[in-house]
């Protein structure tokens, strides 16, 4: 579902995260005892569309990861230090009920009820990867993850509910990373639900 703004508007943005802290690993996995360091960095751009009379938008996230962990593989000591981009995202959303393309006279007398729209977001391999190591920025395999979206307003509340499956490709790799299960790829289901209230008497 994408969001409701005038056709033609643009959105850069720019963000930074850190973390630090044991890992949960899958117990089937030959890993144990994880802590990592990490550095995040994103630049994401995003522009609004009319695409057969319907609001529509593009967007692309490009990260960029610095990372330290160190654990025990195989039930002996690694360290690993690495850095470099990690998998952009690249996402279409169009919604086919209740949000039409919208000039900027228009989006000020916009004011919304019910909202239906769709989502794809493709993941590409083209982060760092080193099929030696288990631990990487990159994923080495494609992600494709459809989305449902539906927003109902009902006076100052806005309730949302986002249904989505992703699905992955194999990592292949003969390495580190296959023998511990990192190959294999199980789809992942999810289902966000969100209740917002406009501040201020917006409606």
């Amino acid at each position: 579902m994408a969001i409701v703004t005038p056709v033609g508007t643009n959105f850069v943005i720019l963000g930074y995260g850190y973390a630090t802290g044991t890992v949960l690993t899958d117990p089937s996995l030959p890993i144990e005892n994880v802590s990592n360091e990490s550095h995040i960095g994103i630049f994401a751009y995003a522009r609004v569309l009319n695409v057969l009379g319907k609001s529509a938008k593009i967007d692309m996230i490009v990260p960029f990861a610095g990372l330290r962990a160190e654990g025990l593989v195989f039930g002996q000591l690694h360290e690993r230090e690495i850095s470099g981009l990690a998998d952009p995202l690249f996402r279409f959303s169009i919604n086919f009920i209740g949000a039409p393309a919208l000039s900027a006279a228009e989006f000020a007398k916009y004011r919304q009820d019910l909202i239906v729209g769709a989502s794809l977001r493709v993941g590409v391999p083209l982060g760092q990867y080193d099929d030696t190591r288990l631990v990487n920025v990159g994923t080495n395999r494609c992600s494709v993850k459809p989305e449902l979206g539906i927003s109902k307003a009902l006076g100052r509340w806005t309730l949302e509910l986002a249904p989505a499956v992703t699905f992955y490709s194999e990592n292949d790799d003969s390495s580190v990373a296959k023998r511990a299960g990192r190959h294999r790829s199980i789809p992942c289901k999810r289902m966000r639900a969100t209740l917002l209230r406009a501040a201020f008497g917006w409606r």
